[in-house]
């Protein structure tokens, strides 16, 4: 990178080192600044006017009514507001509005005697704010009128707790005689949808399914007739089938006691059975006593057989006389089913709207507050503003940063070089050798070390240029650098045009004596012979600040 795009870069960037040595150089000025700044400051706070600030607390209060009210609040409230609004929300901005605020603006206007005061202007200085997300407000009211504090806001409390109770009572009122209005018209729509129900059910022999498990149901009496006919029916058609299946007659009073049919016969087999039993022990098979008692029994079971088809082809009667009555056309179900529905939702309305009324009446005769004050009107024993840290730093800050504009100014218009670190950021090298005048062994020593450090840079001559220093200091550093050699390393630039057959430089400064303009005259030539910077002496001649 070349000197120039390195000093431009330089230039865009903050050296930090070089900002530090401005302070610690100025530091004195500085610190005196400060000191003033600060009594500035604390001077402007004591012949401020103090502003006072007092608050209180307010809680939106929540309706305490019976859980059986409360549940029926939700149906007509949304027709009655629609979107139901936050209701912290609306207490501020009630508690913001000209109606409530006006009194209390014409009051501190007339006290403080503001006569160009407006409202927009003073209602800044009432703060209205919900603590974090609580039902709980806080009111703050600030004045340089200490005495106005707690007057101002025992006036915003009676006026919000005027306005409030007002507006409340004028909504109750509103919503008792809408919802009077509605009783009425809902009475009247219920007794004709009961009154229609009935008839339709009268027309065509249909009613309501009444009993346990169907009080919120739609299930009519015909339809819960026919599917019990329906499953009658399929049931006997089933025993039926098996019983005609049947070709063993002796499962004919396996039946009948499962079914508990026909107990006569099954008494008169069971008689029969006991005697075949009893005459089986003294006749054989083949006695006429035993062949007639077995010919009763064939005789019995097949009377047992048909007597359990005949009942049941009775009960299939029944269930298919059953599901014939019981049948209605599709349409006279569907409409008989509507006019339940719509009697059903005309009589839960109207008993919502008389839970609503109660509500309201019970509300109205409460006469609560929509709010309760939890703190009392209270005032601070300290003012909030001004504040005398802030002043006090201000005036030390503003008073500073003007100092330090100004001592910048004067040393950047300053004709000399006067620090290292200044030429160092000039030159953009890092590599510099310090060489005190006032010390003969620390300038030798320092030159010593220089001639070590340039002899590892480099191997061929290297030229030595000292803008605005006298030639003999000059000199005395270039004969030290070639001392013992047979043949000069170093020679001296004395001119610029000197740098034509130059490719090593060092440059040579004295604070105090070489001037910026010369500085800045090395370095847009260096760029032009495209010369390398090898490292920077500093001649310190006693005089740096």
């Amino acid at each position: 990178m070349s000197i120039k795009e390195s000093s431009e870069r330089n230039n865009d960037e903050i050296d930090l080192r070089l900002i530090l040595s401005f302070l610690l150089r100025n530091k004195y000025f500085l610190i005196i600044g400060v000191i003033l700044g600060f009594i500035f400051g604390s001077t402007k706070y004591a012949f401020t006017p103090k502003i006072w600030q007092g608050e209180f607390e307010i809680v939106i209060a929540k309706n305490d009514l019976p859980n059986e009210l409360k549940s029926a609040s939700g149906l007509i409230n949304d027709a009655l507001k629609g979107q139901k609004n936050n209701e912290i929300d609306t207490q501020i901005i009630i508690l913001e509005s000209p109606s409530v605020l006006m009194d209390t603006f014409n009051y501190v206007k007339d006290i403080n005697k503001e006569v160009n005061l407006n409202f927009v202007n003073w209602k800044k200085r009432l703060n209205v704010k919900q603590i974090n997300d609580s039902s709980v407000l806080r009111i703050k009211y600030s004045d340089q009128n200490r005495a106005i504090i707690l007057p101002v806001l025992d006036k915003v409390a009676k006026l919000y707790e005027d306005y409030n109770n007002t507006k409340r009572l004028k909504s109750i009122d509103l919503k008792i005689n809408y919802y009077k209005d509605q009783i009425k018209k809902y009475t009247y729509l219920a007794s004709k949808s009961l009154l229609d129900t009935q008839t339709f059910s009268d027309k065509f022999a249909i009613s309501q399914k009444i009993g346990e498990g169907y009080e919120n149901t739609l299930i009519t009496d015909v339809e819960s007739n026919a599917t019990s006919a329906r499953i009658k029916l399929k049931e006997v058609n089933q025993r039926l089938k098996k019983i005609k299946e049947i070709e063993d007659n002796e499962e004919f009073i396996y039946y009948a006691k499962l079914f508990n049919l026909s107990t006569n016969i099954l008494n008169e087999l069971n008689k029969i059975d006991s005697n075949i039993e009893s005459y089986s022990t003294q006749f054989t098979n083949n006695d006429p006593i035993l062949i007639n008692l077995n010919n009763q029994r064939e005789l019995l079971k097949d009377k047992l057989g048909k007597e359990i088809i005949r009942y049941l082809e009775s009960d299939r009667d029944a269930a298919e006389i059953t599901l014939s009555a019981n049948k209605r056309d599709p349409n006279v179900i569907f409409n008989f089913k509507n006019l339940l529905l719509e009697s059903s939702k005309n009589s839960e309305t109207l008993k919502n709207l008389e839970k609503q009324l109660l509500i309201m009446e019970l509300e109205k005769a409460r006469d609560s507050e929509p709010w309760d004050l939890i703190t009392r009107p209270t005032q601070l024993p300290y003012p909030i503003a001004p504040s005398f840290a802030k002043h006090s730093l201000a005036g030390s800050a503003i008073l500073f940063l003007f100092l330090t504009f100004l001592l910048f100014f004067k040393e950047k218009n300053k004709k000399y070089i006067t620090t290292i670190e200044e030429i160092k950021s000039l030159l953009n090298i890092n590599n510099s050798f310090l060489l005190s005048l006032k010390d003969e062994d620390n300038f030798y020593e320092r030159l010593d070390l220089a001639k070590i450090y340039l002899k590892n840079k480099s191997k061929n001559k290297i030229t030595l240029y000292g803008p605005d220093i006298p030639e003999s200091i000059i000199n005395k550093i270039i004969n030290y650098l070639n001392k013992n050699k047979t043949i000069d390393s170093y020679f001296l630039a004395k001119k610029i045009s000197d740098f034509s057959n130059t490719k090593k430089l060092v440059v040579i400064v004295s604070l105090n004596q070489t001037t910026k303009i010369s500085i800045s005259k090395l370095i847009s030539n260096l760029e032009i012979f495209e010369i390398e910077l090898l490292a920077l002496i500093v001649i310190d001649n006693g005089k740096v600040n």
